[in-house]
């Protein structure tokens, strides 16, 4: 299973301010973590086509009841209609809910970077956190 402590960023609360996300060299800025996971997602479902279905289908992306990567938003809030509209669009229909608290948020990121083949942290392919470069 994807743990917390897979990585290094801080616990401090500053995880949902600004900060660089480095996909295989490529640094880009971010506002909030949504953010971050946004173009996460987006930019490896871009790379690997089959990557987002993955995701979805692997044990470690949902929660008790709900999923965080779904085709709908009844599947990313089956118990909650009112919570239906926080999800964002992703690739070939695809949505990723955004009701989700920090920690559900780096947990969904670590996941795809597994999936994807990647490795995260100082020395891998995929990093994020405060630019202190």
């Amino acid at each position: 299973p994807i743990e917390e402590q897979d990585h290094k960023e801080s616990d401090s609360g500053d995880s949902s301010r600004a900060g660089v996300l480095t996909i295989k060299g490529k640094r880009v800025p971010y506002r909030s973590l949504k953010d971050a996971m946004l173009f996460l997602l987006s930019e490896l479902g871009t790379i690997d086509s089959d990557l987002l279905e993955r995701c979805a289908a692997h044990p470690d992306a949902k929660g008790r009841t709900r999923r965080y990567i779904a085709r709908s938003s009844a599947e990313l809030y089956p118990d909650r209609p009112d919570l239906r509209k926080h999800h964002e669009p992703l690739r070939d229909g695809w949505l990723v809910a955004t009701n989700l608290n920090n920690g559900l948020k780096k947990k969904v990121m670590l996941l795809a970077v597994q999936i994807a083949g990647l490795t995260y942290g100082e020395n891998g392919d995929v990093m994020w956190g405060s630019d202190e470069s």
